[in-house]
């Protein structure tokens, strides 16, 4: 089962968020959040490990002093715990997610944007290049996006990243299940893919049967939700209270929020 937390933001109520999100996160995170360049990507970083401690502390019922991160040689986000749970994190235009398994786990959301299709070639496969090319033109972008967030998931499920060749791998989808051919891997990968909103899709990888748990929780619900982390009762009743709706979704395939 794959924990799943999204939360919507905006630039205008992103930045106010951060003093009281700041107080839950350990030193070395407040410190590298301080000397980030850039304050949109440092508070979407931000509120993305929020949702992965509020996950966690749900799934394992510890309190949130108890949850410690470090990242691998490839810089993909583990966590530091005796239970064998995988992270990881994504952020892209209005939206950040969260994802939570007991087995390896990926997760990439993009927002659709123009781009330039001849710098594909460098990420795609020759067949997966020229299948997107006889794309008709309105369809062309979307299906970029909805290639490239199910590649990025896969290398950040295996822990590689964007240090993993995403040309050297191809994957295919035959309306009801994802196919990956990949000869450096032997790994059986599955896949979901969402598409968010108009301007946002997300890719899920993992290494066994996908099922994932979608909840959608606004900055509102994470700034209410954040004092009860050290307290895993009071976190259970703010969490019933705020009644925020669960969505499971069962098996490979495309789905909409």
């Amino acid at each position: 089962m794959i924990d799943i937390y999204i939360c919507k933001i905006n630039s205008k109520n992103l930045i106010s968020s951060n003093s009281v999100l700041l107080n839950y996160v350990s030193e070395q995170k407040k410190q590298k959040f301080l000397l980030h360049h850039n304050p949109i990507l440092a508070s979407q970083s931000l509120i993305g490990e929020i949702l992965l401690r509020i996950s966690i502390c749900n799934i394992l019922n510890i309190p949130n002093n108890e949850i410690h991160f470090y990242n691998n040689e490839f810089n993909k986000p583990l966590f530091n715990h005796s239970s064998g749970y995988f992270v990881n994190v994504s952020h892209s235009g209005d939206w950040v997610v969260s994802a939570v398994c007991d087995k390896p786990v990926g997760v990439d959301i993009e927002r659709i944007k123009s781009i330039y299709y001849e710098g594909a070639q460098d990420f795609f496969t020759n067949d997966e290049f020229s299948l997107l090319m006889k794309k008709k033109e309105n369809e062309r972008l979307s299906y970029f996006f909805e290639l490239w967030t199910l590649k990025e998931s896969y290398v950040k499920a295996i822990g590689k990243g964007l240090n993993y060749p995403l040309n050297t791998f191809c994957i295919t989808y035959d309306g009801c299940n994802f196919h990956i051919n990949d000869e450096l891997s032997h790994s059986r990968a599955s896949f979901q893919q969402f598409v968010v909103d108009e301007e946002h899709i997300m890719s899920i990888c993992a290494f066994s049967s996908i099922i994932s748990t979608v909840r959608i929780v606004s900055l509102h619900q994470l700034e209410y939700l954040v004092p009860q982390l050290n307290s895993l009762e009071a976190l259970l009743i703010s969490t019933k209270n705020l009644d925020i709706p669960v969505c499971i979704y069962e098996g490979e395939g495309k789905f909409s929020l």
